[in-house]
C-alpha cells in the first residue's frame, strides 16, 4: 500500500522555496546556528570522553535543525504575504 501524498500549500507569496532564499532568511538561519553552537561550545570543551562529546554534537545538531525547521514551517509563512492580516 502506498502512502498518500500531500500537497504543500504555498500560503506564502513565492512559496517556502522563495522565502528560503530570502536574505532575512539567511541571516536568522546564522543567528540560530551561532547562538546553539555558543551554547553547547563550552561543554564540549570540557568534556573528554568522545562518545560523550559525539552525543552531544548530535543533540547540537538536531536542536539547530530543529529550530530552523520551526522557522520555514508552513505556520509561520501564511502571514507573510497575507492581505487579510
Amino acid at each position: 500500500m502506498k502512502a498518500k501524498q500531500s500537497k504543500h500549500m504555498n500560503l506564502f507569496e513565492g512559496g517556502k522555496n522563495e522565502w528560503e532564499e530570502t536574505d532575512e532568511y539567511k541571516e536568522k538561519v546564522s543567528k540560530i546556528i551561532e547562538e546553539v553552537t555558543d551554547r553547547y561550545s563550552a561543554i564540549l570543551l570540557s568534556e573528554r570522553n568522545w562518545i560523550k562529546r559525539f552525543l552531544i554534537k548530535l543533540r547540537r545538531k538536531n536542536e539547530i535543525g530543529r529550530k530552523i525547521n520551526e522557522l520555514s514551517s508552513s505556520k509561520n509563512l501564511h502571514t507573510k504575504g497575507s492581505s487579510v492580516l
